[in-house]
């Protein structure tokens, strides 16, 4: 698709469906988005009113569904159908998808060493969640690095539940949930960014920077992304340092 013309940041997913000829179709019958069979192939059904950077992603993800020989057998919906193998193929597909509207050669040389407010405007580029592009950041990072992502609790005083933890291939420090839980509970906005510096268990001096993302509708906090690297593997202007 690249060499017969598809332009980005950011890669319009819908471009390479046509590319693919996969057609799709904009429904409110679908919470995000599925493959469906259609005319003894497949299309894809997407929901228009979703944050459009998550309409992208589910769009790619679906098409990630049709490179398996198996996909018109039954409705593949994003978030998977339950069974209990089904999370695997739901992340082979976010693997794929990931690539579709990042591709591994678009990115910049430098990505991993930005600041978490320069990823945050290089991610406006690609038109993808913070979420998304701050996994793609950790898992393409040459360098040490480590994603949490947290959900706040309904309860008061607010716990943070980890959703999960994405090191980078060159990951060798410790995970350390419960200073990572103290730095989330600073971060009380979408799209706030909070820096901070820190003594990680086998690594030494780090910066440990947060974003606010959109949670649950009645959630009264914002999940939120927390990403760990060493100092010296990050060019930043200023820190704000707070004790742990």
């Amino acid at each position: 698709a690249l060499d017969q013309g598809w332009k980005g940041p950011p890669f319009n997913p819908l471009e390479l469906a046509d590319f693919m000829a996969v057609p799709t179709e904009a429904t409110s019958e679908v919470p995000d988005a599925r493959t469906i069979a259609h005319g003894g192939h497949v299309k894809i059904q997407f929901n228009p009113s979703r944050p459009r950077a998550r309409i992208r992603f589910s769009i790619a993800h679906e098409l990630a569904h049709t490179l398996f020989p198996d996909v018109a057998e039954k409705s593949r919906n994003r978030g998977g159908d339950g069974t209990r193998d089904d999370w695997q193929l739901e992340m082979l597909c976010n693997i794929a998808a990931a690539e579709m509207v990042m591709p591994i050669g678009c990115m910049p040389e430098d990505i991993e060493r930005r600041s978490l407010q320069a990823l945050m405007e290089e991610r406006v580029r690609f038109d993808v969640s913070a979420e998304a592009f701050l996994i793609r950041v950790a898992k393409v990072a040459s360098g040490p690095a480590l994603l949490y992502c947290l959900s706040p609790s309904s309860t008061v005083p607010t716990e943070w539940d980890i959703d999960y933890r994405i090191p980078s291939p060159k990951w060798t420090g410790e995970t350390w949930d419960e200073a990572v839980q103290k730095v989330a509970a600073h971060c009380t906005a979408i799209g706030q960014t909070i820096r901070e510096q820190g003594e990680w268990p086998g690594l030494g001096r780090v910066l440990i920077e947060c974003v606010g993302m959109p949670g649950r509708r009645d959630a009264r906090l914002p999940r939120v992304a927390v990403l760990i690297r060493p100092m010296d593997r990050v060019v930043t202007n200023s820190v704000l340092e707070l004790c742990y």
